[in-house]
C-alpha cells in the first residue's frame, strides 16, 4: 500500500476517533444536566467540516480535469457539485437541529433543500429530456 492511502486510512481514524470520542463526552455532559453537550457537538462538526473543506482542493482539480474530457459539460459538473455541496450544508444543519431538539426545523430545513436541489438541477433534467427526445426522434 503506497503511503498516501495510508494516510487516507489514518485520516478517516483520526475523524472517526474524534468524532466517538466527542459523542461520548457530550453524553456524559448531557446526563449530567449540562447543556454544553451542544457546544461539544457543534464543536467537533465544525472540526469535520474544516477536516473536508481541506479536501475540497483536490477534488474540484480532478473535476476541472474531468470537465476538460467533456467539451461542454463544465457548466454541468459545476452545477453537480453545488448539489452536492447544498446537499451537505442542508444535512449537516438538520442534524444540528435535531440534535438540539428540534426536530421540526429540522424537517423544514431539509424540504427546503430538496426544494433547492430540485431547482437547481433543472437545467439538467431539461437537458436530459432533449438529448432523449433527440435519440428518439422528436
Amino acid at each position: 500500500m503506497n503511503s498516501k492511502g495510508m494516510g487516507i486510512k489514518m485520516e478517516v481514524l483520526k475523524i472517526a476517533a474524534a468524532a466517538v470520542c466527542a459523542v461520548f463526552f457530550a453524553m456524559i455532559l448531557k446526563n449530567a444536566g449540562s447543556q454544553l453537550y451542544l457546544l461539544v457537538t457543534m464543536a467537533v462538526s465544525i472540526l469535520i467540516i474544516i477536516a473536508v473543506a481541506g479536501k475540497l482542493s483536490g477534488i474540484i482539480a480532478q473535476i476541472t480535469k474531468l470537465s476538460a474530457y467533456l467539451n461542454g459539460a463544465g457548466q454541468y459538473i459545476s452545477l453537480l457539485v453545488k448539489i452536492v455541496g447544498i446537499a451537505y450544508v442542508i444535512q449537516f444543519t438538520a442534524d444540528l437541529c435535531r440534535d438540539s431538539g428540534y426536530s421540526a426545523v429540522a424537517g423544514q430545513v431539509e424540504v427546503f433543500g430538496k426544494i433547492t436541489i430540485a431547482a437547481v438541477s433543472i437545467p439538467v433534467v431539461s437537458l436530459l429530456f432533449e438529448t432523449v427526445a433527440k435519440c428518439v426522434g422528436y
